[in-house]
This record gives C-alpha cells, sequence and structure tokens, in this order.
C-alpha cells in the first residue's frame, strides 16, 4: 500500500509505502494542506482487511488534522442573549461565546466570575464580560448563594435557579487595573463599569500567558478590590483578541 501526503508547498511524506519505487495511485483525496494518494491495487487485494487498514490510517489522519476539512469546521460558539451582567447569572463561563446583544449588537466574548470571602463580607463577586473592543465589571457583596433541591433517597435535582440573599451591586468602578507578566495595564475611562480596550492591551490579552492573572478594581469611592481573572478565561482570550486579517483589496 502506498499512501503519501503532499504539503500545499511541495515537501512530501510517505506514510506507509511497501512498495519501492514510484506508486501508481487511483484515488486522491485532497484538502487545503494535504493530497493523498491511495494505490487501488493495494485495496482490492483482501478488500476487507485492507479497508480495515486504510480507513484506520484517515482516521489517523484526520485527528491528527491533515484533512481538516473532514474533521469538521470549528465549533460554532454558544450564544448569550444579552451582554449584561447580574450576579447568579446563567451563562458558559470562562470559555469564548458569541454575544447577540440587542443593543450592542453581536460580538464574540468570554464572560468571567470569580467569588472569594474578604473580612465579615461572606461572598464577594467579581464578574466581567471580555470582548474584542471593551470590558464590562460587576462586583456583588452579599451571602453565599444557595439552590432548592428535592429527591428521594440517593438522587437529588436542583430546582430553579440560585437564590443569592440580598446583593448589593452599586459600586462603581471607575479604575481596572491588569498585571500581565512584569506589567501593569491601566484602564480609566470607563462609564457604567465599562472600559475601552486599546489595540496595545488587546494585543497583550491575546498573548497573555496561560495563567490567572491578576485584577485591581478602584470604586469611586476609593475601595480596592483584588480579584484575579481565571485560566480558562485567559486561554479564551487568545480568541477573543485575535487580529483581524486585513480585508482584500
Amino acid at each position: 500500500m502506498c499512501i503519501t501526503g503532499r504539503l500545499s508547498h511541495g515537501n512530501a511524506h510517505t506514510f506507509h509505502n511497501q512498495k519501492r519505487g514510484q506508486c501508481p495511485c487511483d484515488l486522491i483525496f485532497r484538502s487545503a494542506h494535504y493530497v493523498m494518494l491511495v494505490d487501488i491495487n493495494f485495496l482490492a487485494k483482501k478488500p476487507q482487511v485492507r479497508m480495515r487498514r486504510f480507513w484506520g490510517v484517515m482516521v489517523w489522519l484526520v485527528g491528527a488534522g491533515m484533512f481538516p476539512g473532514m474533521a469538521g469546521a470549528t465549533p460554532k460558539l454558544p450564544v448569550v442573549e444579552s451582554a449584561a451582567l447580574a450576579v447568579g447569572m446563567q451563562v458558559p463561563w470562562s470559555q469564548p461565546v458569541r454575544v447577540n446583544d440587542p443593543f450592542e449588537g453581536e460580538n464574540v466574548g468570554v464572560f468571567d466570575r470569580h467569588e472569594f470571602s474578604r473580612g465579615d463580607i461572606p461572598r464577594v463577586t467579581v464578574l466581567s464580560l471580555w470582548q474584542p473592543q471593551r470590558v464590562r465589571f460587576l462586583v456583588g457583596f452579599g451571602t453565599q448563594c444557595t439552590r432548592t433541591y428535592v429527591g428521594y433517597i440517593f438522587l437529588y435535582f436542583p430546582v430553579g435557579g440560585l437564590n443569592c440573599g440580598q446583593i448589593d451591586t452599586s459600586r462603581k468602578i471607575t479604575e481596572a487595573v491588569l498585571k500581565i507578566g512584569d506589567r501593569n495595564w491601566s484602564l480609566t475611562q470607563g462609564q457604567n463599569n465599562t472600559f475601552p480596550i486599546p489595540p496595545e492591551l488587546a494585543m497583550a490579552l491575546h498573548q497573555a500567558p496561560e495563567a490567572n492573572v491578576p485584577l485591581r478594581l478602584v470604586t469611586e469611592a476609593g475601595e480596592l478590590i483584588d480579584s484575579e481573572i481565571g485560566v480558562n478565561t485567559v486561554r479564551s482570550w487568545q480568541q477573543v483578541f485575535a487580529p483581524v486579517p486585513p480585508s482584500a483589496p
């Protein structure tokens, strides 16, 4: 059997070749980067065994990413119907989503949530929505969220959403500081807890190392709220802040 993968720039690789010399091939499989040539004579001998080997190689090639068209296109992103933030909201956290907001339009983004206790405050919730042009924050101070369950013996199921009690979300954020590597990035030109992201910071977010990123929020009253952005959200920044290729003339 002769199966040859050929890169678009001309480098050839032979994955399996039982015949020395040139391989007479009759089947051609093409992709954006590879051309696959298969010897029909090899498949004709003991077809069941040969076909099993052939499709085994095909599965390996698809899994290795050599046939992206067969492996399928990039999966569709989950859709969130609003860019608003609220404590107790149910969205896909820390993964790229498509935000379809009736007032702000449609764009890719990633929601982040970090919860912790501070002093006599049992729960502090810091929410953020990162989009290519802006970031929005919401800070909630309150009690621990609870959920009602019903069930029988060992089987219990949640009923309804989260009950978060009295939550204070009135803090107005006037400054947000991110520490990426050894550099601090400060956002101060915001309104309603929403800050524009300059191109230089967008590139830094796109290239940020996959690790938790420290975040400090400053309120209108001068209160400091130290939080962090989780590694999964930081990983999602690679897609959210990916440079847009220039349009063709």
